[in-house]
This record gives structure tokens, sequence and C-alpha cells, in this order.
């Protein structure tokens, strides 16, 4: 089956002033307020939350939901500004070169998820350290709202029409007029799949394994989302290549070691957090 692009990547424009209002942006917004609801209420799940280092007993590991929401804010913004400058750095730089305030044009798409993924992390690694709380305790608690989150900015890819991918050569795929005429894979579409089974996954685990190490999920999606989307790069056009592998893949191979590394440190010494069912 062959389908054609004809999406326009403007939902609306904005009451009397014309501002345009993109699809892609929109994606964004919705991936955030779901990824802030959801992952607040896998908090409420940790029952009597032992701190390793003060050896403090806490009831719930955040003092209250606006607390949250300000530090998941401040870390989306750091991934947004990670996505954007790897995106440069490793896919497409000649934009940049051309203009540096490219970097701010979000609306025109371009995000690096492996980029914007390590900008967050280490927002989150800075923040639990200031604040003496236990990084592995948040990193089971968003890991599905996470994966969720990635997977509804694949679709802004979509409704952007950007990520077109290599030439199918066959009857199947999608043709993207705005580039050209022929019928081309759709990565997006691809990884969308692969976030909604990590998806599946780790909400199952985190919900029926009780007595799994705490923060397990989190390098268990890392290398599942790397693995998936190493392969998912070979039918992507990348300007950029390493030896045999394309900038992307050499990023996801990064990606799977750093996971296999903390899944190795969280087995050998787990630390293991009870969950409350009833709340």
């Amino acid at each position: 089956m062959i389908l054609t692009w004809h999406l326009n990547p403007v939902a609306f424009h904005v009451p009397f002033i014309g501002y345009p209002i993109r699809w892609y942006g929109i994606m964004y917004v919705v991936a955030f307020i779901i990824f802030l609801f959801w992952s607040w209420q896998n908090f409420k799940y940790i029952k009597d939350y032992k701190d390793p280092r003060t050896k403090t007993t806490h009831r719930r590991f955040y003092k209250d939901y606006s607390e949250w929401e300000t530090i998941a804010f401040i870390g989306f913004l750091f991934g947004i500004l990670g996505g954007r400058i790897s995106h440069f750095a490793f896919f497409n730089p000649q934009p940049l070169i051309d203009d540096w305030t490219e970097i701010f044009r979000i609306w025109n798409g371009g995000m690096a998820i492996q980029g914007g993924f390590t900008a967050a992390i280490i927002y989150s690694i800075y923040t639990h350290w200031k604040n003496k709380r236990h990084l592995w305790v948040t990193a089971d608690c968003i890991t599905a709202p996470l994966a969720f989150a990635f997977g509804i900015g694949r679709i802004g890819n979509i409704t952007n029409g950007e990520l077109a991918g290599k030439p199918t050569n066959g009857d199947w795929g999608m043709i993207f007029p705005h580039i050209d005429e022929v019928v081309r894979h759709v990565p997006p579409v691809y990884e969308l799949v692969g976030y909604m089974l990590i998806v599946a996954l780790t909400t199952y685990l985190f919900i029926y394994w009780k007595s799994r190490p705490t923060g397990i999920l989190f390098p268990i999606s890392i290398i599942g989302a790397a693995v998936w989307r190493f392969f998912v790069e070979y039918y992507k056009v990348s300007p950029l290549n390493v030896g045999p592998f394309t900038s992307g893949q050499v990023l996801c191979l990064v990606l799977t070691l750093s996971g296999i590394i903390i899944t190795i440190w969280l087995l050998k010494d787990p630390i293991r957090i009870e969950l409350d069912r009833k709340n």
C-alpha cells in the first residue's frame, strides 16, 4: 500500500496576530502533560521510601505535585535543548552553520532523541544529587511515561512531514510530495511502534515485578530503544557516517553500552523499595 503525505503542519493560527501553531509543537505539549501526570501517579505507588543517604523514612518521594512539576519542566527544557544541539551536531549541521538562530526554531523540526535524553539525564543527576534524593526511584517511575512521550514525539515528526526514509523500492511506503515522488520508508512510524512496545513492557514490569532492583526499568528501556533504533537507522537517510555505521547508529551503540553497564551495576548492589498498590 502506498500512502501520500498531505497533512497540513499548521493546526491553526492564533487569532488577531496570525501566528501559526504547528501540530509538531502541540504533540510536544501533549507528550509533556501526559508524562507529567502519569509519572506523578507512579510516584504515589512508593511506600515509605527510605533515603539510603540519610536513613530517613519518607512517605512521599516529592513533597507535592508542584515540586515535581517544576523539576520535570526544567528537565523538559534541557531535553529540547540537548535534542536540538545533537540534531545539528550529528545529523544535519548545515542549517545551523548558515544561521545559528535556527537552533531556536523548534517548529521547523529536527530533534535528536539521543541528545535530548542525555541532556535531561545530566540535569536529573544534578538535581537529585543537590536535593539528596535517590535517582533510581525517579527513574523507575518515569520510564514508561517517558517512552510514551517519545512515541508521541514521533507523531509530531509525521505531521511535520520530516524524517522521510530511504526508497522502499516496492509498492508500499509513503510519498512525500514536498521532497519528491519517490515511495519511501517512514522511520518515525517504526520508532513509534518500538516505543509503544517499551511502554507495554515497562508498565507490566512496574506493576507486577515487585522484587525488582529499584531503577532497573530505566536501563532496560534504554537498551530496548537503542537496539530498536539501531535497526531503524538502516531505513533513514543519514548525511553523516562513521565507518560502516551512521551517526545515529553510533549514538545507539553508546546508549546500549551505557544501558548494559547501568543494568549490571544495579543488579550487583540492588536497592528494593516496596510499592503500595492501594494508593
